[in-house]
């Protein structure tokens, strides 16, 4: 009995402490967890990868801050289209490939998110959280 308290306490703890607010700190540290380097070194990506990639990173640093929704929700289908491109002319396989999709998933969620959005300042967060996410490409890739 002792022992079915315990176990049924350590499930509920895991099971509500998963459920904490969404923040994008708590994101990036998940996110580089499950990214990681080759053997120490940086993974290689293929030539239009990396074009695609830095065509991404142009549109959300050349972006002014708005306070139309308009913008972010135009920001969001140019980044589609980018990412379209990105997939449909990579050359990648094997590891390296694998890799790659760990970055991009949650780069692609964040697109996802700023294509939907509702409000300006959940914009500004959620630009901010796809910045990070595409830097890391710059820590793991080259």
């Amino acid at each position: 009995m002792r022992n079915g308290i315990i176990i049924f306490s350590l499930f509920a703890a895991l099971l509500f402490g998963c459920q904490a607010e969404e923040n994008p700190e708590l994101h990036l540290a998940e996110h580089i967890s499950s990214l990681s380097m080759n053997e120490g070194a940086k993974w290689k990506t293929d030539a239009g990868t990396r074009m695609h990639v830095v065509a991404l990173q142009e549109l959300t640093n050349g972006f002014k801050e708005s306070t139309a929704l308009s913008d972010y929700h135009q920001l969001a289908a140019s980044l589609q289209t980018e990412l379209n491109m990105l997939v449909k002319e990579c050359r990648m396989d094997g590891p390296e490939h694998e890799a790659l999709h760990l970055w991009l998933e949650p780069v692609v969620e964040d697109v996802k998110s700023l294509s939907s959005l509702t409000d300006v300042g959940s914009g500004k967060a959620t630009l901010q959280k796809l910045n990070q996410d595409l830097q890391l490409f710059n820590q793991y890739f080259y």
